[in-house]
């Protein structure tokens, strides 16, 4: 009988948990050091959104599904920062959002290896549905290389 109950509590659990969906769409956030560069008017780190994030959600992070930062003034260091902040922290992510951003294929340099590598890790969890990538600045090129390197995992990303 308790056994019963203890299942009906688990399930009941996971049929009403929260689901979370982040929209930091159009709101300038720029990569950490464009954002200390420009001092009027001031925009938004990708290092405070982030904060923000912890800060808001703080006991709610494995409740986020959705994460969409698109239409603001991303590049490749912030996009791998971004990455490794939702590998380590957002494990029931479904869908991310980077479109219209300033993400660049810049392959060779330290950067780009660090957007990769996150990018891949990213790419490589369950939970993850989609990725949009679309508007930015990286070419059949490039994602011809992704699907070389992932070529089941790298279905998920879109490009519109």
């Amino acid at each position: 009988m308790w056994f019963l109950l203890w299942i009906i509590l688990i399930m009941s659990e996971m049929i009403f948990a929260e689901v979370i969906k982040v929209n930091y769409n159009n709101r300038s956030i720029s990569d950490d050091q464009i954002a200390e560069s420009i001092r009027n008017p001031k925009p938004e780190s990708v290092k405070d959104a982030i904060a923000k994030i912890e800060r808001d959600y703080k006991d709610k992070l494995l409740s986020i599904e959705v994460l969409n930062l698109r239409e603001n003034n991303i590049g490749i260091i912030g996009a791998a920062e971004i990455l490794k902040f939702a590998v380590k922290n957002l494990k029931n992510l479904v869908q991310i959002d980077l479109s219209y951003n300033r993400i660049q294929d810049v392959r060779g340099y330290k950067d780009y290896e660090e957007f990769e590598y996150w990018l891949q890790r990213l790419l490589e969890q369950d939970s993850l549905q989609s990725i949009n990538l679309g508007r930015n600045y990286l070419d059949l090129d490039w994602y011809r290389y992704i699907r070389a390197q992932l070529p089941d995992e790298s279905l998920k990303i879109m490009w519109q």
